[in-house]
């Protein structure tokens, strides 16, 4: 038996794969049961916890995830992240220019022909804002 947690997924495959009978019980479930039993926290307190929440077959049991289906999360989750960044750069550039007075085009769009970014000083200041 084993709680859900950040490790879970990977020791719960690979026991599988070693031919071990795994269970993967909820985390949250498993806290309030053991709370009840006003034991200390400790890992020995736990793991006798959790032997007997195994006896009494009182535990949900939970899904574990494929790693196929962990590595979409991940790469959702990741592009996520580097949209955010991007916008907050974005944004940040922005502000940047616009103390100077300049006001560069809508996002993601070539900028027309008049547009600010056109103006040989936004181009340096651009150029050197972006410099690291």
């Amino acid at each position: 038996m084993i709680e859900t947690g950040r490790m879970s997924p990977a020791i719960c495959l690979g026991l599988r794969k070693s031919g071990v009978n795994v269970v993967c019980i909820d985390a949250r479930q498993a806290h309030q049961s053991l709370k009840a039993m006003k034991a200390n926290k400790t890992d020995p307190h736990d793991a006798a916890g959790l032997a007997q929440l195994a006896r009494t077959s009182f535990y949900k049991e939970v899904h574990v995830k494929s790693p196929a289906a962990h590595g979409v999360g991940s790469m959702i989750t990741a592009r996520g992240h580097l949209v955010e960044a991007r916008v907050r750069l974005d944004n940040m550039i922005r502000g940047l220019c616009a103390t100077f007075g300049y006001r560069p085009g809508v996002g993601r769009e070539r900028p027309s022909s008049n547009a600010s970014w056109k103006h040989p000083t936004s181009l340096v200041l651009a150029k050197r804002l972006l410099r690291c």
